[in-house]
């Protein structure tokens, strides 16, 4: 049974999941081969490598609360790739800074691009359909 074409997701919904899943796979390509022969130094610090936790707060505030008032594709879309951006910098503080921490900060990178899976993408279509579907 073929769906009816208003229920397909257009072209336009189709590039926001490309560009969200290819970004979503960097973060696995960075720590893959980024942190592959690097050996895990002891963590002790438990304190300054919080401050890794700072692009991934604004990635979710970007995600929840920005993304949230945003009416039209074209404003929406940069911020998209803004807010991925930030959540997989998180993934690079890890692997630069804060080796003793990569794993966590790896996981946490993920679960930010995760939040970006631009489930929200076909609202920006209906609108500039002029809210018919």
């Amino acid at each position: 049974m073929n769906p009816s074409p208003e229920s397909r997701p257009g072209p336009q919904t189709l590039v926001w999941w490309v560009l969200w899943f290819a970004m979503q796979t960097g973060v696995f390509v960075q720590y893959h081969f980024l942190s592959q022969g690097r050996p895990v130094p002891a963590g002790g610090d438990s304190g300054p490598w919080m401050v890794a936790l700072l692009p991934l707060a604004v990635s979710a505030v970007m995600r929840w609360v920005v993304l949230g008032r945003v009416k039209t594709a074209a404003q929406a879309l940069p911020l998209f790739i803004m807010g991925i951006a930030m959540a997989e910098a998180t993934n690079l503080v890890g692997l630069f800074v804060f080796p003793a921490h990569r794993l966590d900060l790896f996981v946490l990178s993920v679960l930010g691009v995760g939040q970006f899976a631009p489930f929200f993408a076909g609202r920006y279509a209906q609108a500039q359909d002029g809210g018919g579907r």
